[in-house]
């Protein structure tokens, strides 16, 4: 997000469009997606907007299938998105 530090302003504190800022999550939305539907059928797929450091950048992603999610799971080890990695976790259950 172009806006990781503060809402509608960037690293260098400029103004950021909210057009561009749009564009950017759909661009990411975009990609995010297309992978991930690689390992499977997606249900529900929730990108955070979240506004503290440690929590940026959650995105969390629900299989129809648990074989799908666990494999999503391991192709996703060792990955980087933007130059940042990949933490990925697991969770079996129904919500």
């Amino acid at each position: 997000r172009p806006d990781m530090i503060t809402p509608g302003v960037d690293a260098q504190g400029q103004l950021v469009d909210p057009r561009k800022m749009q564009e950017h999550f759909e661009g990411f939305y975009e990609d995010i997606f297309e992978e991930l539907s690689k390992f499977g059928e997606i249900e529900n797929l929730n990108v955070c907007d979240n506004l503290a450091d440690h929590m940026i950048g959650n995105v969390y992603v629900q299989f129809r299938e648990e074989d799908q999610a666990a494999a999503a799971h391991t192709a996703l080890q060792g990955r980087f998105y933007s130059s940042r990695p990949i933490l990925s976790f697991y969770i079996i259950g129904t919500y």
